[in-house]
């Protein structure tokens, strides 16, 4: 079995496992200061499905194309679990706090992570590079702007106080996820096979394989 067969499982792995142990951490100690207003009720409903949409969407497809052999996107999803992470440890650290401006590395980092994932998704599909990178910055964007309206909720709905939230807090927020968008989309343009084309190559020397020994 070759080091990259192992990487991509292990990593994904590692990854889950980690936002398990962060959420039950955060679960088992609620008085801390650092989860103290930060909606960490809401993050434990919403991010354990982060490691799901992957797997799930996988599972679908494979069931949608029977017989086709349809490599698991290992990279993708961990990429996008890691943001959850990070996030989390930021937390579990006080990062947040001893930082001054841990939250706006946040802020563009993750739109890197989440959205290279998104993109290295949808190279999958017949879509040239240049449509790919305008679908996952387009994506990402919404996504962003949809977590800064969540997190507005979140402040008036249950008064996250801790939050911190303020009108040039979420406008800074949102460019730096935009230039966190526009760097993640191009993570297909890096180099390398299209995934789709590893996927059809896979197949095809399968096919060569079993009609040389005989199998239809």
């Amino acid at each position: 079995m070759s080091v990259g067969r192992v990487a991509g499982p292990a990593a994904f792995a590692t990854t889950v496992v980690s936002l398990v142990v962060l959420l039950v951490h955060a679960t088992l100690n609620p008085d801390l200061p650092q989860f103290d207003g930060k909606a960490m009720a809401a993050r434990l409903v919403l991010f354990p499905l982060a490691a799901t949409i992957v797997p799930a969407g996988w599972w679908v497809v494979r069931r949608r194309r029977a017989g086709s052999l349809i490599a698991f996107p290992w990279a993708a999803a961990t990429l996008l679990v890691l943001p959850f992470v990070i996030d989390l440890l930021g937390n579990a650290l006080t990062l947040y706090i001893d930082i001054e401006h841990f939250d706006d590395a946040v802020h563009t980092i993750n739109p890197i992570l989440g959205v290279a994932g998104v993109a290295l998704l949808l190279d999958r599909t017949s879509a040239q590079r240049w449509a790919v990178w305008t679908m996952a910055f387009g994506l990402g964007c919404a996504a962003h702007i949809c977590f800064e309206i969540i997190e507005y909720l979140l402040l008036e709905g249950i008064g996250a106080v801790q939050l911190d939230l303020s009108l040039s807090d979420t406008l800074s927020d949102l460019a730096y996820g935009m230039v966190g968008a526009a760097l993640g989309a191009g993570a297909p343009l890096l180099g390398g096979p299209r995934e789709r084309d590893i996927d059809r190559n896979g197949q095809l020397g399968r096919r060569r394989a079993a009609t040389a020994s005989g199998h239809p």
